[in-house]
């Protein structure tokens, strides 16, 4: 319960509350004849009804979170509290009247630095995806041009099947590739394009493996947008913008295929290594 109370909150936050209710204005509540916290139905009451269905006094507590007591014997003047609430940085404060308004204050490590969309040159492209872990921001920068647009996977007509079948880790996936297929087969695909053909040269390219191509396809707009000159980081030399075509991942599907996406509409599928697709090559950093 706390955790949506903190969620609600933060939805709120900003938005025109209505802070007197009138006998007749209707109330959004949640209702359910079990204790499955996931039964939950959603009605309406009016506030000169809530008393008689709803009224009381409910008190939750939790000792990682903290607790909260709600008095709503009188619906139209409601007084609740809350006692060391954090959630993810996130405390609420005041009683719920309008002298002491309940207030979200977000003051923890989970801010942000970059928004997606930005370029940040000195990682070399565009945040297409972060996520914080353990307090720590991890951003997927992905690159401002093709690396190629026309290479294989693995050009041989009989490929080994490397094991690469992460669908999320395409820096472990490009790290095997790399060291398992030897020269000079190694220097005709896609993984050796997007460590070593990748502007700008720095460290850290890698084939972005399935899943990551799904979250860079996802956030297309914001990608395209400053690739295309038309944010507020103006002309990117050397950008390319994102294109409807099929892009290699570097998660397997068997000795014979490859994983690829499909700009186009989403799609993925697996098709034989030898195949020529584009690459476009991503990176991550965290501070």
């Amino acid at each position: 319960m706390l955790n949506n109370i903190v969620n609600f909150f933060s939805l709120v936050k900003g938005k025109r509350v209505k802070k007197t209710l009138a006998p007749n204005d209707m109330i959004a509540v949640g209702v359910r004849d079990t204790t499955n916290r996931s039964d939950y139905q959603p009605a309406g009451i009016t506030a000169k009804d809530f008393i008689t269905q709803v009224g009381g006094v409910q008190s939750v507590t939790d000792n990682e979170l903290g607790s909260v007591y709600v008095n709503n014997m009188d619906p139209l003047n409601p007084v609740i509290s809350f006692t060391g609430i954090n959630v993810d940085g996130t405390t609420i404060t005041g009683n719920g009247t309008v002298g002491d308004p309940l207030v979200a204050n977000y003051g923890g490590s989970g801010e942000y630095t970059y928004e997606l969309g930005e370029y940040v040159p000195a990682q070399g492209g565009i945040i297409f995806h972060r996520y914080i872990d353990n307090g720590v921001q991890n951003y997927l920068v992905v690159a401002i041009s093709d690396s190629s647009t026309s290479v294989a996977w693995d050009p041989r007509p009989v490929p080994p099947q490397l094991n690469v079948d992460s669908t999320w880790d395409g820096s472990g996936n490009t790290q095997i590739i790399n060291s398992s297929i030897t020269p000079p087969t190694i220097f005709s695909t896609a993984a050796y394009f997007a460590t070593n053909n990748t502007s700008p040269s720095m460290p850290g390219w890698y084939l972005p493996a399935i899943d990551e191509l799904s979250l860079l396809w996802q956030n297309r707009f914001n990608v395209n947008r400053t690739l295309s000159g038309n944010s507020s980081f103006g002309n990117i030399s050397g950008a390319t913008q994102i294109g409807y075509d099929y892009y290699w991942s570097s998660t397997e599907y068997d000795n014979s295929n490859a994983w690829f996406f499909f700009f186009s509409n989403g799609d993925a599928n697996y098709n034989p290594k030898s195949n020529a697709f584009f690459v476009r090559a991503v990176r991550k950093f965290s501070i």
